[in-house]
């Protein structure tokens, strides 16, 4: 094989490797752009739930779900930071899950408790069931440029860039929404 062949294909290998990483680096940047609607929608979600906690400071579940909220605050803000990495999503799932089973069962003692205004409650049901309905929609945009980034992070030259640029499979944020279903059990 002859020198100039040699510095063609190279070339060419070059040229494909970058074309790649900037295909990596581009679907990197819309993940990012889907995630700040949803990043919204979950300080919305977290002002209500506060809301909850306020009217329910009584109950015995509140101390749980107050350091649950906590939780999630610093992983909602860790993810506004770098809301395509694999680490800050994984640490939002995390929260999201002990944050679902502390709010079933303040909003099980709410609901039985003569305390609590139901008019009030109601209103709150009401929010986080519009707000669950919007996270919903956003995050089906979210995990489809999810896909399309874990699976430019599959193919070649790809694979063997990503752990040069720290880039890893994403997570889906499809437990979110799911929350919405459990969270009023």
């Amino acid at each position: 094989m002859s020198t100039t062949a040699c510095v063609a294909l190279l070339a060419l290998l070059l040229f494909w490797a970058v074309g790649a990483h900037n295909r990596l680096v581009r679907l990197n940047h819309v993940v990012a752009a889907c995630h700040e609607p949803i990043d919204a929608q979950l300080r919305l979600r977290q002002q209500v739930l506060k809301q909850l906690l306020q009217m329910s400071r009584s109950f015995e579940p509140a101390a749980a779900l107050t350091a649950s909220l906590a939780a999630m605050q610093v992983a909602i803000d860790a993810l506004a930071q770098r809301p395509s990495a694999a680490a800050a999503l994984e640490r939002l799932l995390k929260a999201q899950g002990q944050l679902d089973g502390d709010l079933s069962e303040l909003w099980v003692c709410a609901q039985h408790s003569e305390q609590a205004d139901p008019a009030a409650l109601a209103q709150l049901a009401q929010s986080l069931d519009q707000i669950y309905e919007r996270l919903a929609l956003l995050i089906e945009h979210h995990q489809s440029s999810v896909s399309a980034f874990n699976q430019a992070l599959q193919e070649w030259p790809a694979r063997l860039l990503a752990p040069l640029s720290s880039l890893q499979i994403l997570p889906s944020l499809q437990p979110l929404v799911q929350a919405g279903q459990v969270w009023r059990r």
